[in-house]
């Protein structure tokens, strides 16, 4: 049943990044980095992006928030699944579907048009909206607010990665690794 709910979630994101490709021409942004320079500020920003969730986390136990992300039930029942599935759609899959929905697609807009900051924040915004819409039925709104912020502030790394460098392989590396080590983080926790 997994298997087919997983199909199902790479069947409908198909048609969109299709539509995506197609239109990748129109949405060129100048790379102004080495691949090699794109790649370090990628895992660097990716890195910085778990510090922040991390010191999210301790805020939470300090404050005696809930801090379970809403995608945390999902997240499980990959990793307890097959283990070539797993890391494919959790490091691959997801950061390269969302990094060209809010940075290649989204914020290259905002680039084009001569708004890079409004782009960075609108974006990061509906980033951390798109993980954590709204609280949970047993979740504080505080909790929310934490995760929600948590969220937004990645987003916003992952776009300053891209508008640094001008590529986008620099915006899914850094969102690779913060993905990477919070499952490896997952992993090691059992």
């Amino acid at each position: 049943m997994r298997w087919m709910n997983n199909a199902l979630l790479l069947g409908v994101m198909a048609s969109p990044l299709a539509w995506i490709a197609w239109r990748w021409r129109s949405l060129h942004i100048a790379h102004t980095a080495t691949p090699a320079a794109g790649a370090t500020l990628g895992v660097l920003a990716g890195l910085l992006a778990v510090a922040v969730s991390y010191s999210t986390y301790w805020v939470c136990q300090w404050t005696g928030n809930d801090l379970l992300p809403r995608n945390a039930e999902y997240v499980e029942r990959l990793l307890q699944g097959p283990w070539l599935l797993t890391p494919f759609v959790l490091v691959v899959i997801a950061p390269v579907t969302e990094e060209i929905v809010f940075r290649k697609f989204l914020l290259a807009r905002f680039l084009k048009s001569g708004h890079p900051l409004l782009g960075i924040v609108l974006t990061s915004v509906l980033f951390g909206l798109m993980h954590e819409p709204f609280p949970r039925g047993e979740q504080s709104i505080a909790g929310w607010a934490l995760l929600l912020v948590d969220y937004s502030v990645m987003g916003a790394l992952f776009a300053a990665a891209y508008c640094i460098t001008g590529r986008l392989s620099a915006a899914i590396l850094a969102h690779d690794t913060n993905n990477l080590i919070a499952c490896l983080a997952y992993l090691w926790s059992f």
